[in-house]
């Protein structure tokens, strides 16, 4: 096979960097538009296999050196010129949140070609809402394709060397091949996010390419009695990849349906390499001006368009189809300058200079280290630098330290808190802390976000067998560290959610929540399951205490309180709610609070809503502080404006004179 370049790669290239686009602008514009990154993989293994098929004759260590340099050439000047600009961007307009916990390390590991290690351990996956919102989550794939080239050369050097090497270096690949294949099959069942983001489950994807690569050159005559071989290969390889980028969804992915976008891949290849008379037009499809352009420039785009729809998200908002035309543009036009000045440039560059390859590779690891050490002086000097408020102001806006009086009282000495809830629990550490510190008590945290106890709106513990046995492993640990008399504080939000952090939520899936018939049973089933909690800890002979529901509210403050997303939709509903209306949404879980009083009569009830929302209208922000992060969790200044209250009902809890 005639290794030089095909046309057609590149106008492949180009469709599966607007399918990428596509989906990331509105995934309802092409629903399986994310399977042309498979589509990069296969080609990057077909690709990168030829090019080194150039070198066949050198030495080992000058053929790993060659190829080396070359990744470096390739690879890292239009990537870390993209990680340091958006790391600028980022710190600049993103604030520091749980939909953004995942940014830092992803930007920092995706200098090292790990970015898909740092998205391991985000909890909700790729088609979750802190991938949605990381600019940095599409380097997963580059950290694959790099991770892949530690080994990739070394497997293919015995492929093409004239020793025994040669004669089981391409069944060892295809072992390995099979190998990936089959446990990305497992993962995709066990482990969802290591299958998605993982080498060794993504490996075959790059290696088909390779093999494809061997196949083409080693059997160039195999199906040649076949007519019109080409044309039966480039009309399969269209059907399935449109079918891929229409009908694939989330599901099942990567396997089984990863299956499709490789094969149609590897058939386009097989087409576009064994050319006939017959497919003139199907190859005049991927041979456009425009879309081989597309294709050259793909890398650059690929690099540019997430962060800048991610951008696009955190400020003015994407949901207009404005503000989508302005993200694509803005996106071409960073990868044409990415592509000219800084792909081209460097390259132009390194031949000017005449650089060995060993210099280059060199050169390229110091400047790996330079963008890390730049990203992270950025990411950390974001409180000096942001143009958010919410980013300067942290004692405001997150649950920060409150400041402990001078004088530190001993009024509570001996006595324990054990505060057992989720990420509302631990919303109140500011009230928390400054109580242990101001009056010497004794606070021990057992709360874990994500882990809602005692919610009364669905069951927790006993629906999951892990959360069960985590609860009972926690319950067992306190009724072991405490005494007769101690407090446990059981704090949740207990209310359906009006908003989240990412997005809103529709009215109609509100009132399913609150009033649904599936809803009421859950009710039910969690009231029974609190009733059971609150009965084992008081056998223990601990005291309980329960917080009532606070405010909540349609947008969340920190996702549109700066001049920059002032206008982003995600705050249409404002900031403001009427006082009657948050009484009747919180009437449910109010009457089974009071029916949990009327079992066990001892347990203590703090009611903070009036403090937060002493008048007809509840805001989220009082004298222009705000007194909620988002939509439902208490904010810092929330919790300056609640202690008194705290502090009061903690100290009449136990019989201790405020005076």
């Amino acid at each position: 096979m005639d290794s030089s370049y095909i046309k057609g790669i590149d106008g492949m290239r180009g469709l599966a960097v607007l399918a990428v686009l596509l989906y990331h602008l509105d995934s309802y514009y092409l629903p399986g538009g994310f399977s042309g990154v498979d589509v990069f993989f296969v080609i990057s293994g077909f690709v990168v296999t030829a090019s080194l098929s150039k070198r066949k004759d050198a030495s080992f260590k000058e053929f790993t050196i060659a190829f080396y340099k070359r990744r470096v050439v390739r690879i890292l000047p239009a990537l870390l010129f993209s990680i340091t600009s958006v790391s600028i961007l980022t710190a600049l307009f993103i604030p520091v949140s749980w939909l953004s916990q995942s940014t830092l390390s992803t930007a920092l590991l995706a200098c090292w070609g790990l970015g898909n290690i740092a998205q391991l351990h985000v909890r909700d996956g790729y088609f979750g809402p802190q991938a949605e919102f990381n600019p940095f989550t599409h380097t997963w794939s580059l950290g694959v394709e790099e991770q892949f080239y530690l080994l990739f050369p070394f497997l293919i050097y015995m492929g093409f060397s004239k020793g025994a090497s040669r004669v089981w270096a391409t069944p060892l690949l295809c072992a390995v091949t099979t190998a990936s294949f089959l446990y990305g099959a497992f993962q995709t069942q066990t482990d969802i996010n290591s299958a998605f983001y993982g080498l060794p489950s993504r490996f075959w994807e790059l290696s088909v390419g390779a093999l494809l690569f061997q196949a083409c050159s080693r059997r160039s005559d195999l199906f040649a009695h076949v007519r019109s071989f080409s044309t039966l290969c480039l009309w399969g390889g269209i059907v399935l990849l449109s079918a891929s980028f229409l009908l694939l969804d989330k599901n099942n992915f990567p396997f089984p349906l990863a299956l499709i976008p490789v094969t149609a891949t590897c058939l386009l290849i097989a087409g576009l390499v064994r050319p006939d008379s017959t497919d003139l037009k199907l190859r005049r499809l991927l041979e456009f001006k425009w879309l081989m352009f597309v294709g050259k420039i793909s890398y650059s785009l690929y690099l540019w368009h997430w962060p800048i729809i991610v951008l696009t998200k955190w400020t003015v908002g994407i949901d207009v189809f404005a503000a989508q035309i302005a993200a694509v543009a803005l996106s071409l036009a960073m990868a044409l300058f990415s592509y000219y000045y800084v792909e081209r440039g460097c390259q132009d560059l390194i031949t000017s200079l005449k650089l060995s390859d060993r210099r280059v590779i060199q050169v390229g690891g110091g400047a790996v280290f330079v963008a890390f050490c730049f990203s992270c002086l950025t990411f950390f000097s974001a409180r000096y630098t942001s143009l958010s408020v919410v980013t300067r102001n942290p004692e405001l806006w997150y649950p920060s330290p409150l400041k402990a009086e001078a004088l530190s009282s001993k009024k509570l000495e001996g006595n324990q808190l054990f505060v057992l809830g989720d990420s509302h629990a631990q919303a109140y550490q500011p009230i928390l802390n400054k109580l242990a510190s101001d009056h010497s008590l004794t606070v021990i945290d057992c709360s874990v976000r994500g882990r809602s106890i005692a919610n009364l709106m669905a069951p927790s513990m006993y629906s999951n067998g892990v959360l069960k046995e985590e609860i009972d492993n926690t319950i067992q640990t306190i009724c072991a560290q405490s005494k007769v008399g101690d407090i446990v504080f059981l704090a949740s939000l207990r209310l359906p959610r009006f908003s989240r952090p990412h997005a809103k939520v529709p009215n109609d899936q509100i009132w399913e929540l609150q009033y649904g018939e599936h809803s009421l049973r859950n009710r039910e089933l969690a009231y029974l399951e609190a009733e059971l909690l609150i009965e084992r800890l008081v056998a223990g002979g601990l005291r309980v205490m329960i917080d009532t529901p606070k405010p909540i509210f349609k947008s969340p403050p920190y996702r549109a309180s700066d001049w920059f997303n002032s206008m982003n939709s995600i705050g249409d509903a404002g900031f403001n709610i009427a006082r009657s209306e948050l009484l009747e949404h919180r009437a449910p879980p109010m009457r089974l609070i009071a029916k949990l009083q009327d079992r066990f009569p001892e347990m203590m009830i703090w009611d903070p809503f009036p403090i937060l929302c002493p008048d007809e209208i509840c805001s989220a922000f009082k004298d222009g502080k705000p007194l909620f992060f988002d939509g439902d969790h208490l904010s810092g200044y929330g919790n300056q404006v609640l202690y008194d209250s705290f502090k009061t009902f903690m100290l009449r809890a136990w019989e201790v004179n405020e005076d």
